[in-house]
């Protein structure tokens, strides 16, 4: 059954009330069709947002996050064993120049030691004993001693190991190190 003028009247409904009642009945059943229009263009694009969704679920982002995950923590990894790697060096640097092994002994030295075996507390290395005994055995020929006895009065370094004309071994080959070139062309 239609909304009409005539059905209205045929209620008994003044003429009046019949034009507001029509204009009310205008205004919403308007409205009404604008929001069914609006919601058939939604409908369309559910489907495709659906679809996406889909496609989304598709693909296993649990697998994508633990594989990014794992690479971060890799990094992370990296990071700290590169910060601990800097302070273990730093660390060894500051003994050996402590000890008195300077400048190009200091290179050699920290070639010679292995950074995996040393623990620090703090900025300090935790236990020496290792390294003493090194510094004091194999090392000791980069030791350097400053001998102000003779001389001008200045300092002069003097190399507390292998002595010139002497080879490591002891023997009586020459010893052609820089440091005993210098040392025999300083002390004549």
């Amino acid at each position: 059954m239609a909304f009409t003028r005539k059905w209205l009247e045929a209620l008994g409904v003044d003429a009046g009330k019949i034009d507001t009642i029509i204009e009310e009945h205008t205004a919403v059943t308007s409205r009404l069709q604008s929001e069914l229009e609006t919601a058939k263009g939604s409908a369309a694009t559910l489907a495709s947002v659906q679809k996406e969704l889909d496609d989304l679920k598709k693909e296993d982002y649990k697998t994508k996050y633990e594989s990014e995950k794992s690479e971060l923590d890799q990094l992370k990894a990296s990071i700290a064993s590169e910060k601990s790697k800097s302070a273990k060096e730093a660390a060894l640097k500051a003994y050996f120049e402590g000890k008195n092994i300077k400048d190009g002994n200091l290179k050699i030295a920290m070639r010679g030691v292995s950074l995996d075996n040393i623990e620090l507390d703090g900025e300090n290395i935790k236990d020496t004993t290792a390294l003493d005994e090194l510094v004091a055995g194999d090392f000791k020929s980069l030791v350097t001693t400053k001998d102000t006895s003779k001389g001008t009065g200045r300092g002069r370094v003097v190399d507390s190991g292998a002595k010139s004309g002497q080879n490591d071994a002891g023997g009586d080959k020459p010893n052609y190190s820089l440091r005993s070139a210098l040392k025999e062309q300083y002390t004549e």
